[in-house]
């Protein structure tokens, strides 16, 4: 049986495409910049099975709106974005994938802190020697 499905966002990565491809199942995809308005129009005129929600927020109207809605999955770990009460209300589980940027999440602080303590600066100072010295007259 294959599903309809809604990316809160407008792409995922390959293999994810993949292995929704693979499966047979249509994709929906939400253009970046697009309101919480954009996903409810979405969601009221296609018959979504399951949502991959990214940053983008799932409002109660959202929710409401995908009669045929079955489940919910968070790309992540927070569900700050998601309606949470009216998914349980419905009887829609909210899942999280915790984990799944932790790579990308130890790139970025590494990368802030290598910002933040001029540590590519100090690199490049050190690998270019001591300053030359003045000659004393």
């Amino acid at each position: 049986m294959s599903y309809t499905i809604l990316v809160t966002a407008p792409t995922l990565a390959q293999d994810g495409r993949e292995l929704l491809d693979a499966g047979g199942h249509r994709s929906i995809y939400i253009p970046q910049g697009q309101s919480s308005a954009a996903i409810e129009r979405v969601l009221a005129r296609e018959p979504v099975d399951a949502i991959i929600s990214r940053i983008q927020t799932l409002t109660c109207t959202a929710i409401a709106a995908a009669t045929q809605l079955k489940v919910i999955s968070k790309h992540g770990v927070g569900v700050s974005n998601i309606a949470v009460e009216a998914a349980t209300d419905r009887g829609i589980p909210v899942y999280v994938t915790p984990g799944a940027n932790a790579q990308s999440v130890a790139e970025m602080v590494l990368g802030l802190l290598a910002v933040s303590r001029r540590i590519t600066w100090m690199d490049a100072e050190l690998r270019a020697g001591p300053a030359p010295r003045m000659a004393s007259s």
